[in-house]
């Protein structure tokens, strides 16, 4: 699992879009935190990276994340 959030600028290099662009409360910024995210685009994110990379990247589980969070 990732240690840190995934910025703006990974989410465009990989996706080519920008959900949180002209989104009220949105810092937009290269090192700033992708926002506007869905668990839909999340996927969908994963699964660009993971052909991008050759490694299979998914989103946790509920129980992943709860694990990791300790």
């Amino acid at each position: 699992m990732g240690v840190y959030e995934i910025t703006q600028a990974q989410w465009k290099t990989v996706m080519g879009t920008e959900p949180w662009d002209g989104q009220e409360y949105a810092k937009s910024g290269a090192s700033n935190a992708a926002t506007r995210i869905n668990w839909d685009d999340a996927t969908a994110f994963c699964t660009a990276l993971s052909k991008k990379t050759g490694k299979q990247i998914v989103v946790p589980t509920e129980a992943q994340w709860e694990s990791e969070e300790r």
